[in-house]
């Protein structure tokens, strides 16, 4: 893998972490619009990204939730468990 391959991956990924700075960005650009495959990762890379958070937004929508009452119970039965007197 090429240097610049190298540090444009790096980039690409960082980019989801952090923003990058004016400098990164341009050098970033400038690579991926002279390599096809540096351009193809990052498309790849964006799309499973956008895919993983749909999921997760998917996720948090569905999660499994308590009742009320079955949260009570629970707290109820963790406080009798730290009683001293129990």
């Amino acid at each position: 893998m090429k240097h610049f391959c190298r540090e444009t991956s790096r980039l690409l990924s960082d980019g989801f972490e952090r923003k990058l700075t004016l400098a990164e960005r341009f050098r970033l650009r400038l690579h991926m619009w002279m390599c096809n495959p540096c351009s193809n990762f990052g498309l790849n890379l964006e799309l499973l990204h956008r895919m993983l958070a749909g999921m997760q937004r998917h996720a948090d929508q569905h999660a499994p939730c308590l009742s009320d009452r079955d949260r009570q119970r629970i707290l109820d039965a963790l406080r009798q468990q730290t009683r001293p007197d129990a």
